[in-house]
């Protein structure tokens, strides 16, 4: 059965939105699936890949799982959720830029490498911190594990240790 320029042209700008399943579109024209698809590639369009959309962001309940990692062991979460310790790792695995860390990636007086260069580590957080140059001079600010570049920690300069431990007591007094 030949079909008309325009259903053809009509089911392809379906196709093209993206908004209906490749099954509903052919459901709509009266063809079956692997029509559209032939349509498509006769067309030159580019084909959809299988399967479903990844999430851009965790479920409520891994959200919730993520939130309970941060205090409770993986088979006490995974108890309460129904799941296995296995279940709960592969959640925390999957959702890691979500998981706040526990304490600072590193600590004052961490030499690190970052950038092809290494730096010391002169104050630190959970989230970023202060390095300085083979000079001593203060570089600059930096947030950790940014722009998918993490700092590797390759020594420790016990200068600045003891530097940050001087000036913590201070300000705790004050």
């Amino acid at each position: 059965m030949a079909h008309q320029d325009k259903t053809v042209s009509a089911a392809l700008q379906d196709y093209l939105r993206g908004v209906m399943y490749t099954k509903e579109i052919a459901k709509k024209y009266g063809v079956s699936p692997s029509t559209i698809t032939a349509w498509a590639t006769t067309a030159g369009v580019k084909l959809r890949s299988r399967g479903r959309h990844k999430h851009d962001e965790p479920t409520v309940r891994q959200k919730k799982m993520i939130e309970m990692a941060q205090v409770l062991k993986y088979d006490e979460i995974g108890r309460r959720f129904g799941v296995s310790k296995q279940a709960v790792h592969r959640v925390l695995k999957r959702w890691k830029v979500f998981v706040k860390p526990k304490r600072a990636p590193f600590v004052p007086g961490d030499v690190i490498q970052w950038c092809g260069s290494k730096f010391t580590v002169h104050t630190a957080g959970l989230d970023g911190g202060t390095i300085v140059d083979k000079q001593g001079k203060l570089v600059r600010c930096v947030i950790w594990n940014s722009g998918g570049r993490t700092p590797k920690k390759v020594g420790f300069d016990e200068r600045y240790a003891r530097q940050a431990r001087l000036v913590a007591p201070s300000a705790a007094a004050s």
